[in-house]
């Protein structure tokens, strides 16, 4: 006997094992199997098919996180940002990568290998032949040097 493989709801008590037979487990505990009819089968198949399509469309349009009051607030936060705001947040941004191309080459390079590509102080040190101390200095220099010519 083959078992159709289908995913379930949690609360189907019923398997459909092909098309005679329908397997659930009773108030015992047993598993039972039991012979029905290709009328009877096909009204299970139908309800199942009904079970997946609404758990297919509850994953895809419904949020599956806490909504607490805090994520509320984020999300319309996130919404009414004006459009004078997301200007004045792209003109900084440029401003930084301006003033990180402005860098010597052995800090623009440990910047952009620390926060662009999230590598560790130990595996650029790594890479570079020197201590993760070092690394760090150069890139708290660098850091420096950035915030000293942005204007925020």
């Amino acid at each position: 006997m083959i078992k159709v493989k289908r995913r379930k709801d949690k609360y189907n008590p019923y398997t459909l094992v092909d098309n005679n037979h329908i397997s659930f487990t009773d108030s015992k505990g047993n598993n039972q199997l039991l012979k029905i009819s290709d009328e009877l089968y096909n009204a299970f198949n139908q309800f199942e098919l009904q079970d997946k399509k609404i758990m297919n469309e509850y994953d895809r349009h419904t949020e599956h996180i806490e909504q607490t009051d805090e994520m509320l607030y984020k999300k319309v936060k996130i919404i009414n940002n004006s459009l004078e705001e997301m200007v004045i947040n792209k003109i900084f941004y440029e401003n930084i990568l301006n003033e990180i191309d402005k860098l010597p080459e052995i800090e623009k390079r440990r910047l952009k290998k620390y926060f662009f590509q999230n590598k560790t102080l130990k595996e650029i040190s790594i890479e570079e032949g020197c201590s993760p101390r070092a690394i760090k200095y150069s890139i708290d220099g660098g850091l420096k040097k950035i915030l000293k010519n942005i204007k925020y």
